[in-house]
């Protein structure tokens, strides 16, 4: 129990900062919301979505002892809510490494044809979400159509989610799924850092562009962390490794890979930083006075301001 407060202890304010990000990137829309920042926003949405659907499916599953009151929420949910819970914490595994994915490729059509419209990027953004929110349901569908239930296991003194759905088979098609993307992901990002080396003086706003390729590359990082524990998960399913990562390993790399991004937002945005920062710091400066001497010139009148503290 101690973990899941611990978990909570640095979910929650994340949370509140990720939607603070948000509100702050829509305050900034004229400067920011070019097709990159849109992709930030629906990853942002898809995180928050994660989270909640995590929260209910398996942070507060795998905690709750079959005594206590709220118990009731898993030993009475519809097989609705059930199954659509099921599905959702297989389906995102894919939309979010779409969406990696997705905004690294954006970065690279950046700097490789920086004359590009960003219009064009815009009408991309909307196919890619469809795509990534779409394209899944032809691995995870099962979940959807096959019965599921929350068993209570005396193991981890917690409830379980169960699908009669095929899941080692699912579980395979997402790793080699994220094996093929992760490449993916790793060649544009190579392309990004070579053509951003070798065209820097030819791309207008370079220090813009590292910094936003700085955050793809980044969130690509965590990605790979996720993914690496994955790989180790496959080779060891035999061994006991698979019950220690699952319920005590992976949940915090979940965690990292949902709420990495509003931090590193916070740190390589000058304009978000300023704005989030504002109300909290103190307006020190002095309005200047203006002082305005009349000049007779020419039988001219000049009025030369001049600022007095």
């Amino acid at each position: 129990m101690s973990l899941f407060y611990i978990r909570l202890a640095y979910c929650i304010p994340s949370i509140v900062l990720y939607i603070v990000v948000i509100y702050a990137i829509s305050k900034e829309k004229q400067r920011l919301f070019g097709s990159f920042y849109s992709l930030l926003v629906i990853q942002a949405i898809t995180n928050l979505l994660v989270y909640v659907n995590s929260f209910y499916f398996l942070q507060l599953a795998n905690e709750t002892e079959d005594y206590r009151w709220w118990a009731v929420i898993y030993t009475k949910a519809p097989q609705a809510l059930m199954r659509i819970t099921s599905w959702l914490g297989m389906h995102f595994a894919f939309v979010q490494t779409y969406i990696t994915f997705f905004i690294s490729l954006n970065r690279m059509a950046a700097i490789v044809w920086p004359r590009m419209d960003d219009r064009i990027w815009s009408a991309v953004v909307v196919l890619s979400t469809v795509i990534s929110y779409v394209s899944p349901l032809i691995v995870t569908y099962p979940y959807l159509t096959e019965e599921a239930s929350f068993d209570y296991s005396k193991k981890i003194e917690g409830y379980v989610a169960h699908s009669n759905s095929d899941f080692p088979t699912i579980y395979s098609q997402l790793y080699y799924f994220m094996c093929v993307f992760v490449v993916a992901s790793s060649c544009v990002s190579i392309v990004s850092m070579v053509c951003l080396c070798l065209r820097s003086k030819r791309i207008e706003c370079v220090r813009a562009e590292r910094r936003m390729l700085t955050l793809a590359l980044l969130s690509f990082l965590v990605e790979i962390s996720y993914f690496t524990l994955l790989t180790i998960v496959q080779i060891d399913r035999g061994g006991n490794f698979e019950k220690n990562a699952r319920y005590t390993i992976i949940p915090f790399i979940s965690d990292l890979m949902t709420f990495s991004m509003p931090y590193l937002i916070l740190f390589l945005n000058k304009s978000v930083r300023a704005r989030l920062l504002r109300p909290f710091i103190r307006q020190n400066e002095v309005t200047p006075m203006r002082r305005i001497k009349v000049i007779k010139r020419n039988n001219a009148i000049s009025l030369i301001s001049s600022s007095a503290r």
